[in-house]
């Protein structure tokens, strides 16, 4: 996909890249290739923003 790139980190936000496909081999196949970019010794970061509470973080603002 991206050819023979290699980075020190990749970071992946869940909730826009996963479960979006039509099975989970697509999801297979995007970590598959986010891990192969990854430096030997880097960091692969996924952010898990499926839990994010929009209304709770709304409240918050205003106490």
């Amino acid at each position: 996909m991206l050819g023979n790139e290699s980075y020190d980190a990749v970071y992946m936000v869940w909730s826009t890249l996963l479960g979006y496909g039509p099975d989970t081999e697509c999801d297979r196949i995007l970590l598959n290739e986010a891990r192969r970019l990854v430096k030997p010794g880097g960091l692969l970061v996924i952010a898990n923003t499926v839990s994010y509470d929009r209304e709770a973080l709304i409240n918050m603002m205003w106490l």
